[in-house]
């Protein structure tokens, strides 16, 4: 009966995915595993076919299926196919022979079992009906304004950009995200006469403090709270100290913030620039726009982008600008993504920024004496809804900051420091792979 229970689980699990598919145009399982073509969603397949196909065949031909399998050998090119194939013949002839009395017994645990399941997929419906509704009396209801601000945060995603479509025709949703005023934004060069740098990663001139000492002191935690989020900020006031970890190589996998920090031997860190993420279900190994690390372009797939970077002198940059252009400005850490929030002291206004959504969001800055200021904002959570970029740029005023900018954001949000996680991940596989993030030295 065990197997039976797999099998039955296994279907639960096939419906589930393949409706989610059909609503949502969301594959469970390819998010889960990272993508259709990968070795685990495919063993998910293979199995749900199986056990649909061959529950269906009568007793007779489990029988010569079975004989067939037992066969052939498992050096075909798909022993997981032909391992599944025989695992499941095999039970089906052996259960011919059980006894009654087995049979009796085992059957009111099926049944318990079957009930279970039934209740967990009748509340998985009508839990995604609920949602459904939801959905439909705000994004079909009376308020534009919070028809706009849920499709601005959902078509922020990277996962679940297409809920909109099924509610929404696609000239509503082209209007909502109109955004080309932004096409013609002129780049500004950041003065870096605004800041003037006065924390220093060294001892003292006194002698009275360790380099460790004044390590420790360096680093300032300060709990952020909104009307519809909250966060943490780290206020790094050494900027010589924040740096840009990526992985070996760029292409293949990246790597988990947790990862980045062992890797380093970093005290903290946040996550940092774009990468490519089709349907959620990237592999954070390929970035997008440039990297820059200790003075080397290491990544530029040729496009103008908002570069975000720390030069030689520790001062931050933000803005639209090529790799040639960020090695000209001698650019020692750099990635890219954005909106550029404050530029020399001034708050943007762009359409970007004046219309985006809610969601988690990852942030840095910089105050006028040099310290950096790294943000993230939990989201998609029952205590925390998440912020805009709106309330990015007002929570980096009020800290000071002359210059910022924003960050991946959504699942890729995360922050670390001193082996603690210091806000809760909205990601439902856990920490993300990233090509690049912001780290803080010891």
């Amino acid at each position: 009966m065990i197997i039976d229970r797999i099998a039955l689980l296994l279907t639960i699990i096939g419906g589930v995915n393949w409706g989610l598919v059909g609503v949502f145009k969301f594959d469970l399982v390819a998010y889960i595993f990272g993508g259709q073509t990968a070795i685990g969603a495919r063993i998910v397949y293979t199995l749900v076919a199986l056990v649909v196909y061959f529950t269906s065949l009568p007793r007779q031909r489990l029988r010569a299926a079975a004989r067939l399998s037992a066969e052939l050998r498992l050096n075909t090119g798909y022993p997981v196919f032909f391992l599944a194939f025989f695992m499941l013949m095999q039970y089906n002839i052996k259960s011919e022979y059980k006894e009654t009395e087995v049979l009796m017994k085992t059957k009111s645990i099926g049944r318990a079992v079957g009930r279970v399941l039934i209740f967990l997929l009748v509340t998985v419906l009508l839990l995604l009906i609920a949602i459904l509704g939801v959905l439909w009396v705000v994004l079909r209801g009376p308020s534009t304004t919070a028809q706009e601000l849920l499709t601005r945060s959902l078509k922020e995603t990277s996962a679940i950009y297409w809920i909109p479509e099924i509610y929404l025709p696609a000239e509503r949703i082209a209007e909502i995200m109109d955004d080309t005023e932004d096409m013609f934004t002129e780049e500004v060069s950041t003065d870096s006469s605004l800041v003037t740098i006065t924390a220093s990663r060294k001892a003292d001139e006194s002698g009275d403090q360790t380099g460790e000492e004044i390590a420790e002191e360096d680093i300032e935690v300060v709990r952020i709270k909104g009307a519809s989020y909250s966060g943490v900020m780290l206020v790094v006031k050494d900027p010589e100290r924040v740096i840009i970890g990526t992985p070996d190589t760029f292409g293949g996998y990246g790597l988990t913030l947790e990862k980045m920090l062992t890797k380093y031997d970093a005290i903290g860190g946040i996550n940092g620039g774009s990468f490519k993420d089709e349907n959620g279900t990237g592999h954070g190994g390929t970035p997008e726009g440039i990297v820059i690390t200790d003075g080397n372009l290491v990544w530029d797939d040729g496009t103008t982008t908002t570069v975000i970077g720390i030069d030689n002198d520790g001062i931050l940059h933000v803005g639209k600008m090529s790799g040639k252009k960020a090695l000209e400005r001698n650019l020692k850490w750099a990635c890219s993504f954005g909106p550029a929030l404050i530029v020399n002291g001034e708050a943007q206004s762009t359409r970007e920024i004046t219309t985006s959504g809610v969601n988690p969001r990852s942030a840095i800055g910089q105050r006028a004496d040099g310290a950096i200021l790294l943000l993230c904002i939990e989201g998609r959570q029952i205590s925390s809804l998440g912020a805009t970029y709106e309330d990015l740029i007002s929570i980096f005023l009020e800290h000071g900051a002359v210059n910022a900018a924003n960050l991946d954001g959504g699942s890729s949000t995360k922050m670390i420091y001193d082996g603690e996680e210091m806000i809760i991940n909205s990601s439902v596989i856990g920490s993300r792979p990233l090509p690049t993030c912001f780290l803080i030295t010891r």
